[in-house]
């Protein structure tokens, strides 16, 4: 690797992918030192080339130099994105480009990243972006780019489809024109990296050498063929059978098959929308071919679906009560789409969608309707995918109610998938912000699901922002039902506390609330949450001076839980007294009732 190469970037290890013609690109991940920006690398190594293609050395880096100012020049999104311009030194030409995964050849190629190529209902949305950017080339570029196939086409780290190969384009007058390709078959097979690949050029242009945009247009249904062979069925399959290197001669034999039901034959596994493009695309005659312009109206591509994860991700445009009504809607049908296409589009859009404003609570719910599938969501696609823009929310100064209430409302997806120091330091906020809301539905909730994570949380952020507010709300709330939630919480984790905070807030705080509320549920709970001070400590007759009393003979509880702490003097004070008084008073009533 060139001296030039690593001294202006941080090669990540073991990142190699590869793509272009012959794999003769290595590409690897890479990081920017002047600016840290993260970006693929491109590199051909100029002594693969003097071992294996000596004689046509500089043919191959004028290839590399066009396709690099190609690319350069065209702005579109779905074709590759240049961020660094090409460099060569005396052993290698490399250029940096917007982060991907690999061309889909390489992917297709390797067992352990064959998954990552799409499913059909993804495949169908790329390649109708595929098309409308060759669309772009014939019209708007005046190009024929005649290598079309999975070797130049890229996966970023979202899933987009990127175009790149531009080694052999040539400059069209019109659409419908005709221009003779810079491309020679006539070369030995181990020279074909100077040619388009031969299992996805179009007859015309291997038999009379003469290129047109239909040309790309048959190279389209040969991607699409190889495609839906490796999303259906696990296989690279070719439409033509001439494998990834072969001579004029070779290519010539099988086209001469392409006769009578060769076609009909090669396409009997597909489904019919399937069958019915691939037959408009792969004509033998160019003439006969699909126009590229007009294959989005074709039934294949008018999939429910599809116009879904379009409007998803044009959504910003949207007026705002479409897209809440969108994104209610997206809840109902997320079961149409495969895993591949939820964690891989769908998921990674929702999330964009979390820090824009007004959207955050609706977006939540799809989101979360997602994360709570096992099977579907771990916490590496969960970090990937959602956490970035979910850790922002939870950081901003505003989140909606409905918005706080979802995230709350689902505490055991959050605490499946998130690592507790980010669930400490991030999502433990809004639980904060529950709390001291002012709206009770959301207090409530807040306040009950604190005993599922407290004994997991650090003491110090359950003493310092947790345990105080539950205090504060239960004196100040006038609801009694909020109240009541306060003090089942902090029964949940009360032995965790230390001696002083015992004794200087908690204990004060029940024998406040004696006095402000004298519900029998309420001083029930208190007993709950002393009872668990007395199986978990031995409080001596100074710990709490001014609230002690004897627990008395004729209290079983309180005999049991004298017998438990070594029949110490133990706090009961108002709250047990209370409590012993209304299990007199209940004996006297069922002894009036009884006598009536």
């Amino acid at each position: 690797m060139g001296s030039q190469l690593t001294s202006a970037f941080t090669i990540a290890a073991d990142s190699m992918t590869s793509g272009g013609p012959s794999n003769m690109w290595k590409i690897y991940n890479a990081t920017k030192k002047s600016n840290s920006v993260k970006m693929s690398v491109f590199v051909v190594e100029k002594k693969r080339l003097d071992k294996e293609m000596k004689v046509l050395r500089e043919e191959v880096f004028s290839a590399v130099r066009k396709e690099v100012k190609t690319l350069t020049r065209l702005r579109h999104p779905c074709i590759l994105h240049v961020l660094e311009p090409l460099t060569e030194d005396s052993k290698i030409m490399y250029f940096g480009t917007e982060p991907v995964q690999g061309s889909l050849k390489y992917l297709i190629d390797d067992p352990n990243r064959r998954g990552l190529v799409p499913s059909e209902i993804e495949l169908k949305s790329q390649l109708l972006e595929l098309i409308n950017t060759i669309t772009f080339l014939h019209n708007n570029a005046h190009l024929v780019h005649l290598a079309i196939s999975p070797e130049n086409i890229y996966l970023t780290a979202d899933g987009k489809f990127k175009i790149a190969g531009f080694f052999f384009s040539q400059s069209i007058a019109a659409p419908d024109a005709t221009v003779q390709p810079n491309v020679d078959y006539t070369m030995a097979s181990t020279n074909l990296v100077l040619a388009p690949h031969p299992a996805f050029t179009a007859p015309e242009v291997v038999r009379d050498n003469v290129s047109s945009a239909a040309s790309d247009a048959f190279s389209v249904g040969c991607t699409i063929y190889n495609l839906l062979q490796v999303a259906n069925n696990g296989k690279s399959v070719y439409f033509f059978d001439v494998g990834d290197r072969c001579t004029k001669h070779a290519y010539l034999e099988e086209e001469a098959k392409f006769k009578g039901d060769y076609l009909q034959n090669k396409l009997s596994n597909f489904t019919p929308g399937a069958v019915n493009i691939l037959e408009r695309l792969l004509a033998h005659n160019p003439a006969d071919r699909f126009k590229l312009m007009d294959a989005h109206m074709d039934p294949w591509f008018n999939d429910p679906r599809i116009k879904t994860l379009e409007y998803l991700e044009h959504l910003n445009e949207k007026e705002h009560q479409h897209k809440l009504q969108f994104l209610s809607g997206l809840v109902k049908v997320l079961g149409e789409f495969d895993s591949k296409i939820i964690l891989r589009r769908i998921l990674p859009l929702l999330s964009s969608y979390l820090i824009v404003d007004k959207l955050s609570s609706a977006v939540l719910l799809p989101i979360v309707a997602i994360l709570d599938k096992e099977d579907l969501c771990g916490k590496t696609d969960f970090y990937s995918a959602v956490w970035p823009n979910m850790e922002s929310l939870c950081k901003g100064r505003e989140i909606s109610a409905q918005g706080l209430y979802t995230i709350i409302k689902h505490t055991e997806v959050w605490l499946r998938l998130v690592q507790m120091k980010d669930f400490q330091d991030t999502l433990l906020l809004l639980y904060q912000k529950g709390i001291d809301c002012g709206v009770s539905k959301i207090q409530e909730h807040a306040i009950s699901v604190i005993p599922t994570f407290a004994k997991r949380i650090e003491y110090a952020t359950l003493k310092n922002a947790l345990f105080p507010r539950l205090l504060r709300l239960a004196l100040s709330t006038s609801v009694g039902s909020l109240r009541l939630k306060c003090l089942e919480s902090i029964a949940s984790f009360a032995p965790l506390l230390d001696a002083a905070i015992i004794k200087s807030a908690l204990m004060p705080t029940l024998e406040q609330m004696c006095k402000i509320d004298t519900d029998g549920k309420l001083h029930l709970a208190m007993v709950k949450i002393v009872e668990s001070l007395l199986k978990h400590f031995n409080y001596s007759v100074s710990f709490i001076q001014s609230s002690i009393t004897e627990i008395g003979a004729g209290d079983k509880g309180g005999a049991a839980a004298a017998h438990d702490v070594d029949q110490r003097t133990v706090y009961q004070g108002p709250v047990l007294r209370r409590h012993r008084h209304d299990q007199a008073s209940s004996r006297h009533h069922r002894q009036l009732a009884q006598q009536g």
